[in-house]
């Protein structure tokens, strides 16, 4: 194998590559990048056993003087590269890798690429949406999910797809976020990928790119015009969220969103200093915020815009409804409360596609 290409556009897909790829591994291949050029064009692909992303470089956008296959260890393939300036040459004798740019050159020993594991691309039925929207769908509900492996099925999205359209809900059993999204050429599937995979994907994604979704043989499969992006899906139940989000309220109160976020900000300072990040609420003719540990306490006051039913007060966790909030696009915000140790129920004002639950905690307020 024998290229050269413009720095530019082989860091691009690098940097792609990269954000798919474990630090570490006990597999030596996966520590590695496959590159196989040929007429129609030059691909790059990495993962870490579950992962994949596999970009397209064009045939116009690099001159290919033999085509070949190796492939490169990633981490210092990616060093490398970020290193050289302008126009690079690539060539492969076996295993041996030979890197130029300018004055400088480098050698390394890839790996047979028979030996990278199959990466199966192959989409099947497919849902189309923007870019944008797939950014909005994670962004909107993955801070929900939970982070550590002892329940892996809570570390994931679902994403129901139907034909109006596809939903995304995150939850760790203490809170949940759920959005949805308008596709074309919608069918029904229902499937649980790994959260931190979608985060890393979305920082790739182009606004107005269409993406084709798809979930096949065990597998869900993003693809666009550039790159093809694979992931094994979660298994297991997944909790019955759809049930417990609560449709009659007690109370619901208007208020504008950034002075809400403004007032739990000041009394996480001491929220975050206890272990269930407690913050008391008291809604009546205005909201008062209350925190307290053993360090001090903290009190702020939000101007309420509307309260329809009566007053109320509640404790939460203080970072579950930052998280929420700053999710929230409107510029009012509604709280919906249904009872002590019923689910605070979050919404923008005006916005009937996202929903925000959080559990409260059992204590006087």
């Amino acid at each position: 194998m024998k290229i050269s290409i413009d720095k530019s556009i082989l860091w691009r897909a690098l940097d792609q590559v990269s954000k798919v790829m474990s630090t570490r591994t006990i597999i030596p291949i996966l520590s590695e990048i496959l590159v196989i050029a040929n007429d129609e064009g030059l691909s790059l692909t990495g993962g870490d056993g579950d992962v994949y992303l596999r970009t397209k470089i064009a045939a116009d956008d690099f001159q290919l003087i033999r085509p070949g296959s190796v492939t490169i260890p990633g981490r210092r393939f990616l060093d490398i590269v970020k290193k050289l300036k302008d126009v690079i040459d690539i060539t492969v004798d076996g295993t041996m890798i030979g890197i130029k740019s300018g004055r400088s050159q480098f050698e390394m020993v890839g790996m047979e690429p028979e030996e990278y594991p199959s990466f199966d691309g192959e989409l099947g039925q497919t849902v189309k949406i923007t870019g944008q929207t797939l950014k909005d769908l994670v962004s909107k509900t993955s801070f929900a999910t939970y982070t550590k492996e002892d329940a892996p099925i809570l570390t994931g999205l679902r994403i129901r797809s139907t034909e109006e359209g596809i939903e995304v809900t995150g939850t760790d059993r203490h809170r949940l976020s759920k959005t949805s999204g308008i596709s074309e050429d919608g069918f029904e599937f229902e499937t649980v990928v790994g959260a931190s995979a979608l985060n890393e994907l979305i920082k790739i994604i182009p606004d107005k790119e269409k993406v084709n979704l798809s979930f096949f043989k065990g597998k869900f499969i993003v693809n666009t015009d550039s790159f093809v992006f694979s992931s094994r899906v979660l298994e297991g139940p997944y909790p019955d969220v759809d049930s417990i989000t609560p449709r009659i309220f007690v109370s619901e109160v208007t208020v504008n969103t950034q002075e809400l976020i403004d007032a739990l900000e000041g009394v996480d300072i001491f929220a975050k200093e206890q272990k269930m990040c407690l913050v008391k609420m008291k809604a009546g003719e205005e909201i008062e915020l209350i925190s307290e540990s053993d360090k001090g306490k903290a009190n702020e006051f939000v101007s309420i815009k509307e309260l329809k039913g009566e007053e109320f007060r509640i404790a939460f966790n203080a970072k579950f409804a930052l998280s929420a909030l700053k999710s929230i696009d409107t510029q009012e915000t509604t709280i919906n409360y249904t009872g002590r140790m019923s689910p605070l129920v979050i919404k923008g004002l005006g916005n009937e596609t996202d929903t925000h639950l959080i559990l409260p905690y059992r204590t006087e307020v």
